[in-house]
């Protein structure tokens, strides 16, 4: 009867766990919509995590943005164009990429009619692997709102833990705050993981820009906080699995 060397199987185990947490982030955030770009620009890390930034904006036919990384895509739906930092040339404009506090990928989703769904499943794949993913969304844009819905859909499907951040519209603006509802009411029916804050500007229009620049500033730190937390538990719950397997 062949002897079978267990300590072999023992590290053959752990060696295969190790590699599917090497392989993966620990947390990914992501903002849709040009609000949640804004944002995540503002973050400045609180410690070195495996954390990575993306931003997902739809295609206008607009004039490219003149800050950041940006990468383009294609009018296939299942091919992401990436363009490095630096000096870049986007659809006949020249862009300068500029250097942030952290780097942000943005990918241009192309707005040419398709099942919401089964356009966005190949940006969640560009993303990468990830042990967990933050969904930071502003709630008054249309794109954002139907994303957030859509990825968290998608994410679910392929039970990928996940936090959806949200930020309301103002009450004043009824039609935006009623979309903005739906989009809550859809993502708490489903039971999944949901942080909203609400959005209060003042009456006085020379007043709104401080407070849409504060506004940004505070989001900020509320996503990187929040993907701060959800990394400690990520890594607990690692060291746990680990202890575990050399048991």
């Amino acid at each position: 009867m062949e002897v079978v060397d267990i300590s072999s199987l023992e590290k053959l185990f752990r060696d295969h766990i190790k590699g599917f947490f090497e392989e993966r982030m620990d947390n990914v955030v992501v903002g849709v919509g040009r609000t949640a770009l804004d944002v995540i620009r503002r973050i400045v890390p609180i410690e070195m995590r495996r954390v990575s930034y993306y931003a997902l904006l739809e295609d206008r036919h607009e004039a490219p943005d003149p800050e950041g990384v940006l990468e383009v895509s294609s009018a296939s739906q299942a091919e992401v164009k990436v363009l490095s930092e630096g000096s870049l040339s986007v659809l006949g404009e020249q862009v300068l990429g500029q250097k942030n506090a952290v780097d942000v990928e943005v990918l241009i989703v192309p707005s040419e009619a398709a099942e919401e769904r089964v356009r966005m499943v190949p940006y969640l794949e560009r993303m990468g692997r990830s042990l967990s993913f933050l969904i930071f969304a502003d709630l008054s844009d249309e794109f954002a709102r139907k994303s957030m819905v859509t990825l968290s859909d998608l994410m679910s499907a392929r039970k990928i833990p996940h936090l959806c951040v949200a930020l309301k519209p103002p009450r004043e603006s009824r039609n935006l705050r009623a979309a903005a509802e739906w989009a809550i009411g859809t993502l708490e029916g489903s039971g999944r993981f949901l942080r909203t804050y609400e959005r209060h500007l003042p009456r006085a229009l020379s007043e709104r820009r401080k407070a849409e620049e504060r506004l940004l500033e505070l989001m900020a730190r509320e996503v990187e906080t929040l993907s701060m937390k959800i990394t400690s538990a990520v890594e607990i719950s690692k060291y746990e699995i680990m202890v575990l397997a050399t048991r």
